[in-house]
């Protein structure tokens, strides 16, 4: 497993993609999921679209409620993530609508 840490960094688009450009520079190879933590609040369809513009692969993620950190440092109000892969990671996902007990 690889995995490579994007963040703090701040919610507009040119600093967002410039920190997911070097994190999937660091991974070196097509990453097979990204997760993503932005402050709520933030604008998660612009965050999701951006990250599968860059690495077309699935997002999952939540909101951090309080803060969020990397090995680069914490952030109460940025955008913190990463990329998971390798050879000898898998991914499925899965979308369920309307789901009753």
């Amino acid at each position: 497993m690889k995995m490579s840490t994007f963040g703090p960094v701040g919610l507009n688009a040119a600093n967002m993609s410039s920190a997911v450009s070097a994190a999937l520079a660091e991974l070196g190879e097509k990453p097979k999921i990204a997760i993503v933590y932005p402050p709520i609040g933030a604008d998660y369809a612009a965050i999701v679209s951006l990250i599968r513009k860059s690495a077309d692969v699935p997002v999952i993620g939540a909101t951090t409620g309080g803060a969020g950190f990397t090995e680069k440092g914490i952030a109460l109000n940025a955008l913190v993530g990463g990329f998971i892969g390798g050879d000898d990671v898998s991914v499925q996902t899965a979308a369920i609508k309307d789901m009753t007990k």
